[in-house]
């Protein structure tokens, strides 16, 4: 599948998951040799930085290219979850 096929198919889920008014914060996607990293939050909070209509404790997905979505632990910074779900999922480590 291409990136575009793929990012709409992980924002399809995450809408399942959170609702309508969210979106892929693409400026903060990673992307990995195995699919991406996804930040996302609402469409309101994209567009104006307001924290008062922001998603709390959103956790970014890890998403690889099979379709599969996993969240990233909230204990810890973003670059050990990933190191952690890597290590769990057997994934290639990539910068």
């Amino acid at each position: 599948m291409d990136p575009e096929e793929f990012r709409q198919a992980i924002l399809q889920k995450i809408r399942l998951e959170f609702g309508e008014d969210v979106d892929i914060d693409d400026q903060k996607t990673i992307h990995k040799d195995y699919g991406w990293i996804v930040f996302y939050n609402t469409k309101a909070f994209l567009a104006s930085g307001d924290l008062m209509v922001a998603l709390m404790s959103n956790a970014p997905w890890l998403c690889t290219w099979d379709g599969e979505c996993y969240s990233l632990p909230l204990h810890c910074s973003v670059a050990e979850g990933v190191r952690i779900l890597e290590k769990e999922l057997g994934l290639t480590l990539s910068e």
